[in-house]
């Protein structure tokens, strides 16, 4: 269902039945690259380029300045590992993203989503590969980033958005 979800709003699968709208449009009706322009991703595993920590991260948005880039890692809880870093911004993520762990590329992908700065941001088990405390700091940071535009925090860990209205996907319950 959740998957489901997002690669319908994303217009990697188009709706066999129902519509998804846009601004009130059809989503069929606009092009992919369109619709995409809007939206803020990051899915459970985020790729990685055989490039800087810089580089990866100016994907989200070229023009981005070094300060810009160093507060997106501090805002996804990078801001320890960053400050580890012998070459800064300028550490070779490794072929695929081999030099970092599977919690180091969630949140480098959090960052990419927050960086782009888009009035859509979906997140799919943002807090997946980290710790509870990691997660809960991520995830109040994400509700705040969230804040005037539309979101989609898709989770396991309902705990850490309190007060947001949770959808639950599947089968119905039984009565």
């Amino acid at each position: 269902g959740k998957s489901t979800v997002v690669a319908a709003l994303m217009r990697t699968l188009d709706p066999s039945a129902g519509v998804v709208l846009a601004d009130g449009h059809d989503a069929r009706d606009l092009s992919e690259d369109e619709l995409r322009a809007g939206i803020a991703w990051c899915g459970p595993w985020t790729h990685l380029f055989d490039s800087t920590l810089r580089e990866n991260l100016r994907l989200a948005r070229p023009d981005a300045s070094d300060a810009e880039l160093v507060d997106v890692l501090r805002r996804a809880r990078l801001g320890k590992w960053y400050a580890s870093l012998p070459e800064g911004l300028d550490t070779p993520i490794g072929m695929h993203g081999g030099a970092v762990s599977g919690g180091e590329r969630q949140r480098l992908g959090i960052a990419r989503a927050l960086l782009a700065d888009r009035p859509v941001l979906l997140l799919d088990e943002p807090t997946a590969h980290v710790d509870s405390a990691t997660g809960d700091a991520l995830a109040a940071e994400l509700l705040a980033a969230t804040e005037g535009r539309t979101a989609l925090l898709v989770t396991h860990r309902p705990e850490q958005t309190p007060g947001l209205p949770e959808v639950r996907l599947g089968p119905p319950a039984a009565t």
